[in-house]
């Protein structure tokens, strides 16, 4: 049976667990520890702290080990997280430079009443010109549809 020092030798267990199967494990969510009655109707709060597994992300697993059962308590009489654990003090997202501002481009969107270039000319077709598939339905099976191609004479 498995022992370890601090939940982060655990997770870096876990870790290397997972670079023998060729994978890297990125990230790791910590919830809050499980109510201890079998019966317990206390909700499980699976997702507490997201830790990105970068620079001393081990202090953070194990500061937040120490924090978890006061976190559960603190949990348990206001419904919330407190302030290290609740999302309000997420590090801040570098800026983009003004220059560098991505920007949409904008659909050009198709008018409907727009007239055609050419409007149709019913005298510039003829009944010599071809036709799609065939007038009859015993040569196809289909009906026609009567489309007429316009032919150039060549």
């Amino acid at each position: 049976e498995p022992t370890f020092e601090s939940l982060s030798t655990l997770v870096l267990d876990f870790q290397l667990s997972y670079k023998q199967c060729d994978h890297d494990l990125v990230k790791v969510y910590l919830g809050l520890p499980f109510p201890s009655g079998l019966h317990s109707v206390d909700p499980i709060k699976w997702r507490v702290l997201k830790q990105e597994l970068t620079d001393e992300w081990a202090k953070k697993v194990d500061k937040y080990s120490k924090d978890c059962n006061w976190v559960r308590e603190y949990h348990l009489s206001t419904g919330g997280l407190p302030e290290p654990y609740n999302g309000t003090t997420k590090e801040p997202k570098a800026a983009v430079p003004k220059n560098k501002k991505r920007r949409r481009k904008k659909k050009k969107k198709k008018a409907v009443d727009e007239p055609a270039d050419e409007e149709y000319d019913p005298e510039k077709y003829t009944e010599d010109d071809e036709v799609l598939g065939s007038d009859s339905e015993d040569e196809s099976g289909c009906e026609s549809d009567g489309a007429v191609v316009a032919s150039d004479g060549g």
